[in-house]
């Protein structure tokens, strides 16, 4: 994945530079690339918090986007945006193997407690709570 972060960096450099060279090509590229359509099989679900005035931007952004003739422009399309664009500003470090694993155990905790919730259970002697934090 570090390989990617550093080709993406390249592909941003290159991008810059031919920009630089031409500014009359960014309003345009500016526009495409940040239209495009998300394919929606691949994307998944995911909870977060957010700032009421920050969710009410993104739905007068998608609102704007739809008047001015993106019908099918989604929220998942102003986030895919907005990050996008940031890390075309930055250099994006990949985070490390362990920080990965943890997160996907406190994922699965968090399953394993929501299914046992549904069912009126919840194991208390599990290996898996017992992550230091």
């Amino acid at each position: 994945m570090e390989e990617q972060a550093v080709n993406f960096k390249k592909v941003v450099d290159l991008i810059s530079e031919v920009f630089k060279a031409n500014p009359e090509l960014f309003v345009k590229a500016k526009l495409e690339l940040f239209t495009n359509e998300i394919d929606q099989s691949i994307l998944i679900t995911h909870s977060f918090k957010i700032h009421p005035d920050t969710l009410e931007l993104i739905r007068n952004i998608v609102h704007t986007k739809k008047l001015n003739s993106h019908s099918e422009y989604t929220q998942a399309m102003v986030l895919n945006d907005a990050v996008f664009l940031l890390a075309s500003t930055m250099e994006v470090v990949e985070r490390p193997q362990e920080v990965k694993d943890k997160e996907h155990k406190r994922s699965l905790i968090i399953k394993k407690g929501r299914k046992a919730a549904k069912k009126g259970q919840v194991e208390i002697d599990d290996p898996l709570l017992n992550l230091n934090w």
